[in-house]
């Protein structure tokens, strides 16, 4: 980790007396120079060790010493070279880096991070990158390719099966576990309707959220929950019935008129009519008068 601190703020420690320590002062590993001992922790010998970017860190000695995969410096490395592989590829604009490769690397953050509090509903509940958009800098280059740019500013990625993985539906692993392409560019709107603790309702064959066939319907979000849970409404009695306001058209037997006007035809108090409606389909409501 990054220390936010100057070489006159640190504290070393002695050597420990026995053979068998590794002492690697004054050493330097590729970027890396070792400053000093900083003492043991878990067991393992910890030392101080300044990048040439000007970045101090703190390695357990076996990090940078060990002949594969060893720490080579405090993550500038990694940056140089991400950053040469994107703009080889036309996805780094001069000092900025395009907004879906960015989303890209949110994407394998939320899923392989355990650092970051997003992995708990990401990467700790199983949730996975496909082989394809996975692998280093080509992974971001494959995903673009695969998904195109962003239709606007306002879409961001979204997983179709909230319970799925973020797959291609192509590469190996896909097709080995049977994973469909599971993404799209969705604005936030339609990511809000595509939540585990959203609602759905299935009328007509057709799924939806509760807010998705409110909008549709022209009816308060509040109302429909209302009407299917407090008062246990059918589905068909809770989308059909309309929303009784002061000059609302109903339509019956091909004819459409306000409230008042149909209580006049059928020689009934506006007052009886309302509250029948409130409890009954129009087609109840009216057959009963």
């Amino acid at each position: 980790m990054i220390l936010q601190l100057n070489e006159n703020d640190l504290i070393f420690s002695k050597f420990p007396k026995h053979k068998n320590f590794n002492d690697i002062s004054d050493k330097k590993f590729n970027r890396l120079k070792v400053l000093g001992f900083k003492g043991f922790e878990n067991k393992n010998a910890v030392w101080y060790l300044k990048c040439d970017c000007g970045n101090i860190i703190k390695l357990v000695s076996y990090e940078v010493s060990r002949k594969r995969r060893a720490t080579k410096s405090c993550g500038c490395l990694n940056r140089e070279l991400a950053s040469k592989r994107l703009k080889k590829h036309g996805l780094l604009i001069p000092g900025k880096r395009v907004r879906e490769a960015m989303i890209h690397g949110s994407m394998m953050s939320r899923c392989y991070n355990s650092k970051i509090k997003e992995f708990k509903y990401y990467g700790a509940k199983g949730v996975k990158v496909c082989q394809r958009w996975r692998i280093d800098t080509y992974g971001c280059i494959n995903f673009i390719n695969d998904l195109g740019n962003r239709p606007t500013n306002k879409h961001s990625i979204d997983r179709i099966d909230v319970e799925g993985n973020y797959s291609c539906g192509k590469c190996e692993e896909c097709v080995e576990n049977g994973w469909k392409m599971n993404c799209r560019w969705a604005t936030i709107k339609e990511q809000n309707r595509n939540k585990r603790t959203n609602v759905k309702i299935t009328y007509n064959n057709e799924t939806k959220c509760l807010a998705e066939w409110a909008e549709i319907l022209n009816v308060g979000a509040e109302t429909l929950l209302s009407r299917l849970k407090k008062n246990n409404f059918c589905i068909h009695k809770a989308l059909e019935k309309p929303i009784l306001k002061k000059n609302i058209k109903i339509s019956f037997a091909g004819d459409l008129d306000t409230l008042i006007g149909w209580a006049g035809r059928l020689n009934v108090n506006p007052k009886t009519l309302r509250r029948r409606l409130k409890n009954k389909t129009i087609e109840e409501a009216f057959m009963l008068l």
